[in-house]
């Protein structure tokens, strides 16, 4: 991507409280003008200090940031000027519009084009960041992290096989590895096409769990999309988190797929080879969230199925704590005998 950016076009097209309600989910407060969370940036417990406006934004804490648009992705991301821009300039610059900027109830306009892969010079260090990652987790320093994914169900070799990774330190912590900063705590790596699109990283604590390490394009992408074999179609079912998605791997035969964000939008490419599968499941979170990604996914074609795992578990893993893996099992062989 070229190097110069006009920051005034990006700042006057985006909206910066959709930018920052697709990083932090829905607002805690909103009013016509004026959206409100809790700062992320100073990992705020009581109250909600950041105040968004559209083209603006201002933590009232104990941090007192401000800025515009650019200013936010720089400073939740962690990323450089340059790298910010293209961020916004690359990854979909439309679900950030949406139809009115002086109306934050405005749906995002979907999109099902095809997203650029992140560059070279991002991959190559990323790279690093998981294969580091990686050698922790089975080492002595990743001895709590490798218990606590055992310890939701899933296998050792679909940890390793989804090369999850650890980075230690606390959860407030970033480090600096292969020149990347990066957030302490357990990595999600997600490849498309063979090549690393993105990494999530998922924290011991804070309002902000999974944090994405900035310059990588997780849209576009499927957490174990890669795992799928489209030589041998087979039944597919679309779930949101990664850990979901590992458990139905750990638990059935279906192929599981993860957006790890409920709005995140399929590429194009996606969706064609998704739509060879003889079946397709979705099976989304009970919540606002969770229904907005089920329609949308429903709408690309009739053979999707919207599914839930049974009350009252919320999603495949909870349900899997819960009731345990025969059961996920036999609800699996359940939705394979579903025509779809």
């Amino acid at each position: 991507m070229n190097a110069t950016f006009d920051a005034e076009k990006i700042k006057s097209d985006l909206d910066c409280r959709l930018v920052i309600e697709y990083d932090l989910g829905k607002p805690k407060a909103r009013s016509p003008k004026v959206s409100a969370w809790k700062c992320p940036l100073h990992g705020e417990k009581r109250g909600n200090s950041l105040t968004v406006w559209v083209d603006g934004w201002k933590c009232w804490g104990n941090c007192a940031c401000t800025g515009s648009v650019i200013d936010w992705v720089m400073a939740y991301r962690n990323l450089d000027f340059k790298a910010a821009c293209e961020y916004l300039v690359g990854s979909d610059l439309d679900r950030y519009k949406g139809d009115s900027r002086s109306d934050s109830s405005a749906p995002r306009r979907d999109s099902s084009d095809s997203f650029e892969s992140p560059p070279a010079e991002w991959r190559q260090p990323a790279a690093q960041v998981v294969e580091a990652a990686q050698e922790c987790l089975w080492s002595e320093a990743g001895k709590k992290a490798l218990a606590y994914l055992r310890g939701r169900g899933l296998w050792d070799t679909w940890i390793k096989q989804a090369r999850l990774g650890y980075v230690p330190g606390h959860y407030t912590e970033w480090v600096k590895i292969a020149g990347l900063k990066v957030p302490c705590g357990i990595t999600f790596p997600s490849y498309a096409h063979g090549q690393l699109w993105g990494v999530r990283v998922r924290r011991a604590a804070g309002d902000t769990k999974y944090i994405s390490i900035g310059g990588g394009r997780l849209l576009g992408s499927l957490f174990l999309g890669d795992e799928i074999d489209f030589n041998h179609p087979s039944k597919v079912i679309i779930v949101e988190g990664e850990i979901d998605a590992l458990t139905l791997a750990c638990s059935t035969g279906l192929y599981p797929v993860a957006l790890s964000s409920a709005s995140n939008r399929l590429s194009r490419e996606w969706i064609d080879k998704l739509l060879f599968m003889p079946q397709i499941f979705a099976c989304l979170d009970p919540d606002p969230a969770g229904a907005k990604a089920a329609a949308r996914l429903g709408s690309l074609s009739a053979r999707v199925r919207l599914v839930n795992v049974p009350a009252p578990y919320k999603d495949p893993n909870e349900f899997y704590l819960s009731a345990g893996h025969l059961e996920v099992s036999m609800w699996a062989a359940q939705l394979g005998q579903v025509q779809a």
